[in-house]
């Protein structure tokens, strides 16, 4: 290779390497966009309008694409699918939130009631007994 083409491509690197960590926020200005994009969700899934919905489920995204394993953020998309009846789209985030969190309890909850709603009795049971153990004093989880 060339000295000049040599020169090209590690310019090339370098340059590349500074855009990414000009574009890559720092931690906490992550945590801070995390944070607003889960609030904005939150929000506008409040509403119960179906276009508000679909904006909260680009919301949550936005904070998954922040942070791919936050539990929190799977079960709020979870929760806005089953808002729009859409339980089996709901259920494979729900599974992801408990997966992410074994502790989740209103993860456990919600996808006991979707399995509910899917007809899918034992594993409906599985769901809602965890969260039994988990929340033993939520009265939601023993209504449910």
């Amino acid at each position: 290779m060339s000295g000049m083409r040599r020169m090209f491509f590690l310019s090339g690197a370098i340059l590349f390497a500074i855009l990414s960590a000009a574009l890559a926020g720092t931690p906490a200005e992550d945590e801070q966009k995390y944070r607003a994009a889960v609030n904005e969700g939150v929000e506008l899934l409040q509403t119960g309008q179906r276009e508000e919905i679909n904006r909260a489920i680009a919301k949550f995204k936005t904070a998954l694409r922040l942070r791919p394993e936050s539990a929190e953020a799977f079960y709020w998309i979870a929760l806005a699918y089953s808002d729009q009846d859409n339980f089996i789209r709901a259920v494979e985030y729900a599974k992801d939130a408990t997966v992410y969190d074994e502790t989740m309890s209103e993860a456990w909850l919600l996808l006991g009631q979707l399995r509910l709603y899917l007809k899918e009795w034992n594993e409906a049971l599985r769901a809602l007994e965890h969260a039994s153990r988990l929340a033993p004093d939520n009265p939601m989880v023993q209504f449910n």
